[in-house]
């Protein structure tokens, strides 16, 4: 396997998405179904993150300072939240989390 059941997975989710959500030709579905598959098949303990739209827009200015040009603003903050928060949790343990998708 990829790796060692024993570390985390983890996943990203925005605030309302679960209500809000709708299907586009590039989005077909939320990912829980799949990061349920996933964790039951290679006995994972996955930790869900879900970031707040406050939080979203506190880490617009400095995710556009760390990537050093716009991008995706959404996509780049929720990424740095995600990191920090999955640093934070992890700054103890010996595992590596294993990130994958956004």
């Amino acid at each position: 396997y990829l790796f060692d059941s024993a570390k985390g997975t983890y996943s990203i989710d925005y605030e309302g998405n679960d209500k809000y959500f709708q299907k586009t030709k590039f989005t077909v579905s939320r990912d829980n179904e799949f990061i349920n598959l996933m964790s039951k098949t290679f006995n994972t303990k996955h930790h869900y993150k879900i970031i707040t739209q406050k939080k979203l827009a506190r880490y617009l200015k400095e995710s556009v300072k760390a990537r050093d040009l716009p991008g995706m603003a959404d996509i780049d903050s929720s990424l740095l939240w995600f990191s920090k928060k999955i640093k934070h949790e992890q700054a103890n343990a010996a595992a590596k989390p294993l990130m994958t998708g956004l």
